[in-house]
């Protein structure tokens, strides 16, 4: 059970590239090939919008005021803002396949499905020292709408003190708490599930606005998540009862919001693009690749290079078209294909360029530097309740009855988040190393999922799932080129539990869940852990079995980071050249303690503005 995208933990080849990874058997190990059929039914049936170009030979221009690289979460974002009062011209570029008519993309129950599919690049990790030499998939989204149509739909915008630590390290209060505030309330609406289910006293309304995405809570919530709830209730400091982590304090145990409304995945493309996609200002073309960022005057002697072409291709052998922005190119490609592109156009560390042949356009170590993950490890409880989901896993004709449902009324287990329900965030003890962001911001993450994780459940009995992640992770990675190809994958390294605190907070994260699940209230429900951390009883076994179970929460964050000594400033621009900008997550000074497809669209909203007003 994983609320950003996240992948499975097992080896894969390096060599593996889009298209061409191996299979990944499913979280839910779902078995109905009624579903599959449906899902191809449904991917053949979909509409064709007018302005959605589906090849690079459709484009019939190569000027426009704006082009935005990548159509995901904040490309989306960016697509519908600049285009909104018709005065100028965006090409949004994207990568990946239409999202619409994809089953997996919108029943949320499916969400793991879709790893290792069309929707997913396929990326894998260099092998983790940390890790025990382990590669492990990294999913992002490739897709419209990129990993918000991927991702497990948690919803956090993160504490206050995200915001104002970032405000610090970029040296400007323009990101502050204060300052975004408002472009938070602009994004999404908290919404009741789609079977009125009544949420008074889960979540605050105060601290939700009124955008386009829905935000909503589990539909189907159990028997142990209700205890969870009371325990919180009666407890103080760590377990404490948060009513909403959207309030600006992180700290506690609630329930987690998700991106769905109606029973349906919302994401940046049905909420953002989609609505706006027939605007006459605005043209969107699919199964293209931005190969290079240049120049159309190279010689002129600039102070700063303007750098206002973007060349486009479909594939490796296929001709290449340069597109003009006249105005300014946006970077969105996210955390690992931003850098990537940042480097094959010659911006980069100097040697690692001039290493691959690419001709150095400008010096800038910091890109590809900083790259940082969220860890996770997840532990199963078996559990004296038979509300789990587990028995849908095991019974196909059962599943097949959840869709029909969905199908007619977007009702049932199948409108949840694959079973996801409670979230916590909390502080390592007193006394423990502090590299958060704040009081309001944790050190480890915890989500329970109601049912078993991790394959095909056991042929009986019921269990739910706690996933555990060091979300204040102190190690730092990196992203370089393999080739100066842009078609071949780069190399991914997060460096994972390269710094004793986060081998050692992880630990303390399996401790301090087990310490919850054994307080007395949840006697006769909660029972014991399963598998073989039952027998990792020591801090040396436990730090053993992380090592070996650890997975990606799929949250790359900080690889283009801004601020002093960064790629960008704390307006987004590329620093040492002009006409180009960086939004994404891959610009967060230091990964937020928080799921991040939220700050995403925060930043996107900032940028929006910030663009306008250069505009002026």
């Amino acid at each position: 059970m994983n609320y950003g995208s996240a992948s499975r933990p097992e080896e894969r080849s390096i060599k593996a590239s889009k298209g061409h990874g191996g299979s990944l058997p499913s979280e839910h190990n779902m078995v109905p090939s009624t579903l599959a059929i449906l899902a191809s039914t449904l991917i053949a049936l979909s509409p064709i919008s007018a302005k959605l170009l589906r090849s690079l030979p459709e484009l019939s221009t190569t000027s426009y005021d704006f082009i935005i690289i990548g159509g995901g979460t904040a490309g989306s974002v960016l697509a519908n803002r600049l285009t909104e009062d018709g005065r100028h011209t965006v090409l949004v570029v994207e990568a990946g396949v239409d999202n619409e008519g994809i089953l997996n993309a919108e029943v949320p129950f499916f969400a793991p499905r879709q790893f290792n599919t069309l929707v997913d690049w396929n990326y894998t990790t260099v092998p983790q020292s940390g890790a025990n030499g382990r590669t492990m998939g990294a999913a992002r989204g490739f897709a419209l709408g990129g990993s918000s149509t991927l991702n497990f739909m948690g919803w956090t915008r993160g504490s206050n003190d995200v915001w104002d630590n970032f405000a610090r390290l970029a040296n400007d209060d323009g990101w502050s708490w204060n300052s975004v505030e408002k472009y938070y309330l602009r994004t999404s609406k908290l919404v009741p599930p789609q079977d009125g289910r009544d949420i008074t006293g889960e979540a605050d309304p105060s601290a939700h606005g009124d955008g386009p995405l829905n935000i909503t809570l589990t539909p189907s919530p159990i028997k142990v998540n209700f205890a969870i709830e009371d325990v919180a209730k009666e407890s103080s400091g760590q377990f404490a009862y948060n009513l909403d982590y959207n309030s600006g304090n992180t700290i506690g145990i609630g329930w987690i919001q998700f991106t769905i409304g109606g029973g349906i995945r919302n994401s940046a493309a049905t909420g953002y693009l989609q609505p706006v996609i027939n605007r006459p200002n605005l043209d969107v073309v699919i199964n293209t690749r931005a190969v290079k960022i240049m120049s159309s005057s190279p010689s002129i002697d600039y102070p700063e290079l303007l750098m206002d072409v973007v060349q486009l291709a479909s594939d490796p052998n296929g001709p290449k078209v340069n597109v003009t922005a006249m105005k300014e190119i946006i970077l969105s490609a996210g955390s690992l294909n931003t850098p990537q592109l940042l480097l094959l156009s010659g911006i980069g560390p100097k040697e690692d360029l001039k290493a691959l042949g690419i001709p150095v356009v400008l010096d800038s170590p910091a890109v590809g530097a900083n790259l940082t993950e969220h860890p996770t490890v997840s532990v199963s409880y078996t559990v004296n309740a038979n509300d789990t989901f587990d028995d849908v896993l095991r019974n196909p004709d059962l599943q097949d009855e959840l869709l029909a449902q969905w199908q007619q009324n977007k009702t049932g287990l199948f409108a949840s988040a694959a079973g996801a329900a409670m979230f916590g965030i909390w502080k390592l003890p007193e006394g423990s190393k502090d590299p958060s962001s704040g009081p309001k911001s944790g050190n480890i993450l915890i989500g329970i999922s109601n049912g078993f994780n991790g394959g095909q459940p056991p042929a009986t009995g019921n269990y739910i799932s706690v996933l555990t992640a060091v979300v204040s992770p102190t190690s730092r990675g990196s992203l370089k080129l393999a080739s100066s190809d842009p078609f071949e994958m780069p190399l991914i390294d997060y460096a994972l539990y390269s710094t004793d605190f986060d081998i050692n907070a992880h630990v303390e994260a399996i401790k301090m869940t087990q310490q919850f699940f054994s307080l007395p209230q949840f006697e006769g429900l909660v029972q014991d852990p399963f598998g073989d951390i039952v027998n990792a009883t020591t801090d040396e076994a436990k730090a053993k079995y992380v090592r070996e179970n650890v997975n990606l929460f799929a949250h790359p964050c900080s690889s283009a980071s801004m601020g002093p000594g960064g790629v960008v400033d704390s307006a987004l621009k590329v620093k040492g050249v002009k006409g180009l900008r960086v939004v994404d997550a891959s610009i967060f000074p230091q990964i937020p303690e928080v799921l991040p497809q939220g700050l995403v669209y925060i930043a996107a909203e900032r940028a929006a503005d910030l663009i306008k007003g250069d505009l002026k």
